[in-house]
């Protein structure tokens, strides 16, 4: 993964459930500052979320670093999940869905690696393990006004019916 400007950073700690909340609030929130819509908002503190889920549950202890990043013609937010604990003895291994140590369903690496645009693990057996992960949005986007999108729906929607009929369930009538 290459070097991204950063722009802002913040550092939670992580050892227990509140935690988990904390970081999956704060990365929704520094996402939407960044300009992400509200679905990739949610896809920011789902990734957090399972980052810190596998802090707490393999690690005990660990850190998240929230940054917004700029590179280029878009701006992001970078996720930086560390701890110092045991370590992945095979890091391909699990990154395959359904793999799990602890008997859980597994989806969680390879889910953080599907969510973000980039993703990157290193780990060494004994000494602990961190996982970068970025979700990119151009800066030239910007979301729709309401009122634009609701006239654009309603010119649709009006095109849709013909004079004299009557509106059906697929015209919203």
């Amino acid at each position: 993964m290459k070097e991204a400007l950063i722009a802002d950073e913040v550092r939670l700690p992580i050892d227990c459930d509140t935690d988990i909340v904390a970081a999956r609030r704060n990365g929704q929130e520094l996402a939407g500052y960044c300009g992400f819509p509200s679905t990739d908002q949610v896809v920011v503190s789902t990734a957090i979320s399972e980052l810190a889920r596998n802090i707490v549950r393999y690690a005990a202890r660990g850190e998240i670093t929230l940054r917004l990043v700029e590179d280029g013609g878009r701006r992001g937010v970078e996720v930086l999940a560390a701890d110092a604990g045991p370590g992945i003895l095979d890091v391909a291994l699990a990154m395959h869905d359904g793999f799990s140590t602890s008997g859980s369903l597994g989806l969680g690496l390879p889910g953080v690696r599907r969510l973000m645009d980039e993703f990157e693990i290193s780990s060494e057996f004994g000494k602990g393990t961190t996982v970068t992960a970025r979700k990119w949005i151009w800066v030239s986007w910007e979301p729709p006004e309401l009122d634009d999108w609701l006239v654009r729906f309603a010119q649709a929607r009006a095109g849709r019916m013909t004079p004299g009929a009557s509106p059906s369930v697929l015209d919203g009538g």
